[in-house]
């Protein structure tokens, strides 16, 4: 029985655009794989070639025959019901069973000895192997413990799918996949609506996964918990040949944890960079020489005498010696065009947030007293003050969201008041992502999302998406790059106050990052909503912790 996922030379273009390049890639049983890479640069691509659900254009997959991939957009319909999802991630804990009592059955009605009795115990055993791996017998206490986890217990069995939220559907997804116990588990940013207590027990049932995982994520708290090794999909990192660069993304492997991770590539990157730099001024030296002239580099090398018959003797050995060292010169040239590394491709860079008018540090600007959602976000007093930074935190159904939303003004407190200083610009970017045409172009959805004061702009995405996306369709781009486009218009004009609901979901390693410093020097008040580990370890300002509100009667 085949364990190992294996991709070999894969490769991948849509619409004559090269996504993927010769990747391989080897996930034993214990192994659990980190995929990173920039927004849009094939992740979950390269999921979907290894689960099956597309073919490449080229190379080879193998893979287990139980293998399950968790999409970052849930693959069940809107209109089934909880209990039917649950009752497919069943079904095969189900159908083994049944096939144990048949077989158990069958065996009881045939006399013992008989070839029938030794094939009937044969098969029995075979099921009894395959029901123990998918340890069918705790399948129902392990979905109760899964929907707890992700909290989801509470929820009606019979309520449809879509009348979830994204981030209930994306859990339900996880916690029914994970009941299943594939032999290899595929997950495409499996964190992005996890709160603590969730993203706690994802990491003990991958820490105890015994067959393959290979997972994308830009979650370094939980890169660092999990992964035994990253890999890198980065097309700027792969240095091949000039001469033989592929098309497409490939992958450079790091053994470790996120911080080596970061640390390695940094130091790779530098050393890439100083030597194609190296590389182009030796270049430029050769072909000099060989544009000249070999005499002319070479001027040392004039005939000593020109008396008699010694003339025509040192002339001739004076242009051998020219001849071999000229030889020399273009075969050194020749190499080192045919061997020198790609020039570094430059990576997409946030170009940080414009600059927005400064109030005085200690002026309140927003105060929340004792507001209170009914059901949805229990009494929270918050005076927010003009160059405040605050972070919120709490487990999935605590209120940040709706928080977030009352601090924008969407939504009204059933209690409590809010009260505005002056005239604010308040932006706030959703968790969600929502796009009315998808059919418009990435600049066309842009300029739509501006403010009215900048709505003739046709540039300004700060360096968040690439020149070569601005006229894809946005339905077209992937998660990540649409969450980009959302980042960038919202900071076009950067507000007074900037509400930033789960902003590391979905974008790459690096923006986070870089997001994150730039944040610190923004002049105006900052209030992020965020499950990030990492981020919260690192945060420089205030921390608010919610509770959930209780249920009204």
């Amino acid at each position: 029985m085949l364990l190992n996922l294996v991709l070999t030379d894969v490769a991948k273009s849509y619409a004559g655009r090269p996504v993927l390049g010769g990747v391989t890639l080897t996930a034993s049983p214990g192994e659990r794989l980190a995929l990173v890479g920039e927004n849009g640069v094939g992740k979950s691509t390269l999921l979907r070639l290894a689960a099956g659900f597309e073919a490449p254009d080229a190379g080879s997959v193998s893979r287990p025959s139980s293998l399950r991939l968790v999409h970052q957009r849930p693959p069940f319909g809107l209109g089934q019901s909880i209990a039917e999802v649950c009752g497919e991630a069943l079904a095969e804990a189900r159908r083994l069973e049944a096939e144990l009592a048949r077989l158990g059955q069958a065996m009881a009605e045939v006399p013992a000895g008989s070839s029938a009795a030794g094939r009937l115990a044969s098969e029995f055993d075979q099921a009894l192997r395959l029901a123990e791996l998918a340890e069918v017998w705790t399948a129902e206490a392990r979905l109760a413990t899964s929907l707890a986890a992700f909290g989801l217990a509470d929820l009606d069995r019979g309520r449809k799918t879509g009348q979830l939220s994204g981030g209930q559907r994306s859990r339900l997804a996880l916690a029914t996949t994970l009941v299943v116990h594939p032999t290899a588990l595929l997950l495409d940013e499996p964190t992005n609506h996890l709160d603590a207590p969730g993203m706690d027990y994802l990491v003990d049932q991958l820490l105890a996964w015994r067959g393959p995982v290979l997972f994308a994520s830009h979650d370094r708290w939980f890169i660092d918990q999990v992964a035994t090794k990253v890999l890198d999909l980065d097309p700027a990192m792969v240095a091949h040949r000039a001469s033989q660069a592929s098309p497409g993304a490939s992958l450079s492997a790091y053994s470790g944890n996120y911080s080596d991770f970061h640390a390695s590539k940094t130091a790779a990157r530098q050393a890439w960079e100083e030597r194609f730099d190296r590389e182009q001024a030796e270049l430029k030296e050769l072909r000099g020489k060989t544009t000249i002239g070999w005499r002319q580099v070479f001027h040392s090398q004039t005939p000593r005498t020109e008396a008699g018959s010694s003339k025509k003797f040192y002339a001739d050995r004076a242009s051998n010696t020219l001849a071999r060292r000229g030889r020399a010169v273009q075969a050194k040239l020749d190499k080192l065009e045919r061997d020198q590394v790609a020039k570094p491709l430059k990576p997409l860079r946030f170009a940080g947030l414009a600059a927005g008018r400064a109030r005085p540090a200690d002026q309140v600007i927003i105060d929340l007293q004792a507001v209170a959602v009914t059901s949805r976000l229990a009494k929270v007093s918050l005076a927010l003050r003009a160059q405040d930074r605050v972070l919120v935190v709490g487990d999935n159904a605590a209120g940040k969201s709706t928080l977030m939303a009352v601090l924008a003004g969407q939504l009204d407190p059933s209690q409590g008041r809010r009260l505005v200083v002056g005239a604010l610009r308040i932006g706030l970017l959703e968790q969600e992502t929502h796009w009315p045409d998808p059919n418009q172009t990435a600049l066309e959805a842009f300029r739509s999302l501006l403010p009215a004061t900048v709505q003739g702009s046709t540039s300004g995405t700060t360096g968040l998406i690439g020149p070569r996306d601005l006229n894809r369709p946005v339905g077209q781009l992937s998660v990540g790059q649409q969450r980009r486009l959302q980042l960038a218009a919202l900071l076009a004009e950067p507000p007074d106050v900037l509400l930033l609901d789960e902003p590391t979901n979905h974008i790459s390693l690096t923006l986070s990052e870089e997001l994150e410093a730039a944040l610190i020097d923004h002049p105006g008040a900052v209030v992020v909503a965020s499950h990030d580990r990492y981020l919260r370890d690192h945060w420089p300002g205030r921390i608010i912790e919610l509770n959930p509100a209780q249920p009204q009667p």
